[in-house]
C-alpha cells in the first residue's frame, strides 16, 4: 500500500492510502479506483464517462460527458466514496483536453445520491477559468451558484462541518480563496468525490487529479 502526498494542517487526519494495482477492486473485474468506492454516469448522458486510477504516478484520470450540471436535474460522470460525518476533500487537478464548451467543468461534489435531480454542493472550475461554489438545497430544485473571485486555479477543496460547507480554490503555492455556505441538510451518509461535465452531449472531456486526499479531521476531544 503506497502513501499519496498530501498537504495536511496539523490536528486532522489524512486517508490517503493508495490501493495497489494488484489488489482486488471491490467491484469484481473492474479496476482498482484508488480510495473510491465506484463511478458512474449521473442522468444518463448520450456518451459513456469513465475513470482510471494509476497507482504508481497516484493520478486519477476521468472523462465525462453530459449537457450540464445545472437546473432541476444534471448529467456528468462522478468518481464516487461513500462517506458519513465531517471530512475535507482536496486535489490538484488540470484538463487534459483541449475542450470545446467554455462551462465544461470539473471538481468536488458532496451529493445526498446518485439520483439525477439529488441535493448537493460542489466546488467547480470550468473551462474559461472561473471557479464558484454550486448547490442544490432540495430534491429536483434549481442550482444555484456563488462565484469565487480567482481564476485558472489548479487546487480545489471541499470541507463538510456539519451542515456547513466551504468551497476553496488556489493557485499551487498559494493561500486559499473561500466561500461557505451554511444550513445545507443533505443526509449523514453522502457520496463524495470527483466529477467531470462536458456541458455538452456529444463531447466527453478528460481531466486529471494528483495529491488526491480525503481528510477527516480529528475530533475535539482527541488527545495528539
Amino acid at each position: 500500500m503506497k502513501i499519496s502526498r498530501c498537504f495536511v494542517a496539523a490536528g486532522v487526519l489524512a486517508l490517503c492510502a493508495i490501493i495497489s494495482s494488484a489488489e482486488t477492486s471491490a467491484f469484481g473485474d473492474e479496476p482498482p479506483r484508488g480510495q473510491f468506492d465506484g463511478n458512474t454516469d449521473i442522468g444518463s448522458p448520450e456518451m459513456a464517462g469513465s475513470a482510471s486510477y494509476d497507482a504508481a504516478r497516484q493520478e486519477y484520470v476521468l472523462a465525462g460527458s453530459g449537457i450540464d450540471m445545472w437546473g432541476s436535474h444534471d448529467q456528468f460522470h462522478f468518481l464516487w466514496k461513500r462517506m458519513k460525518g465531517d471530512f475535507i476533500l482536496r486535489a490538484r487537478f488540470q484538463f487534459v483536453t483541449k475542450g470545446v464548451e467554455a462551462n465544461r467543468k470539473v471538481g468536488w461534489m458532496i451529493r445526498s445520491s446518485l439520483d439525477v435531480s439529488a441535493p448537493y454542493i460542489d466546488v467547480a472550475e470550468h473551462g474559461d477559468g472561473h471557479a464558484c461554489l454550486q448547490y442544490r438545497r432540495s430534491q429536483g430544485t434549481n442550482t444555484q451558484d456563488v462565484l469565487l473571485p480567482i481564476t485558472d486555479a489548479d487546487v480545489i477543496q471541499l470541507e463538510r462541518k456539519g451542515n456547513t460547507y466551504v468551497i476553496a480554490a488556489a493557485h499551487s503555492g498559494e493561500p486559499f480563496v473561500s466561500a461557505q455556505l451554511s444550513d445545507l441538510a443533505l443526509l449523514d451518509s453522502v457520496y463524495a468525490g470527483l466529477f467531470v461535465c462536458a456541458h455538452n452531449g456529444k463531447v466527453i472531456e478528460k481531466a486529471v487529479f494528483r495529491d488526491v486526499c480525503i481528510i477527516q479531521p480529528a475530533k475535539a476531544a482527541s488527545v495528539p
